[in-house]
């Protein structure tokens, strides 16, 4: 089985935390390390059947 897992910015080996982002109605998978805070985007689009006026967390 093929695993997306290891970071490879800092070699962290046990998984991602996923985020949404949004671009208008669409939404996109971001992987984010726990060790290191990296973000990858894979391109893996998301659909939802509702979309939240506001973002949930504003970033600073």
């Amino acid at each position: 089985m093929n695993e997306i897992r290891v970071c490879r910015q800092c070699g962290y080996q046990r998984g991602f935390h996923v985020s949404i982002r949004l671009a208008g109605s669409d939404g996109f998978l971001v992987l984010i390390c726990p060790g290191c805070g990296q973000s990858y985007d894979p391109g893996w689009k998301v659909q939802a059947d509702k979309v939240p006026p506001d973002p949930l967390v504003r970033h600073m």
